[in-house]
């Protein structure tokens, strides 16, 4: 998450957990790792399962970094293992 209004000199980046609350002091901007997106469900009452196999409530997760985002690293740095875990925390 980047703040919109960061009133100290350079930067200010933060990592979290949980999600923020969003305008408490003029705004931010958030990357996500994993987007949730609203899955149809099969039949009443049954649960959707995401992409890892678990019950969700009918979300399902995908990949806010893009294969071809992972392979313009990879291309760009041979011989190195990056991962999308990897580009997520170097963003």
């Amino acid at each position: 998450m980047i703040k919109g209004r960061w009133s100290g000199k350079g930067h200010l980046a933060l990592m979290m957990d949980a999600i923020p609350e969003q305008q408490t002091d003029g705004g931010s901007q958030c990357f996500p790792r994993y987007l949730y997106e609203n899955s149809p469900v099969a039949r009443h009452g049954e649960l959707a399962l995401d992409n890892g196999g678990s019950a969700s409530g009918g979300l399902t997760q995908r990949d806010a970094i893009t294969d071809e985002g992972l392979a313009h690293f990879q291309a760009a740095y041979p011989g190195e293992a990056i991962t999308k875990d990897d580009l997520f925390h170097y963003v």
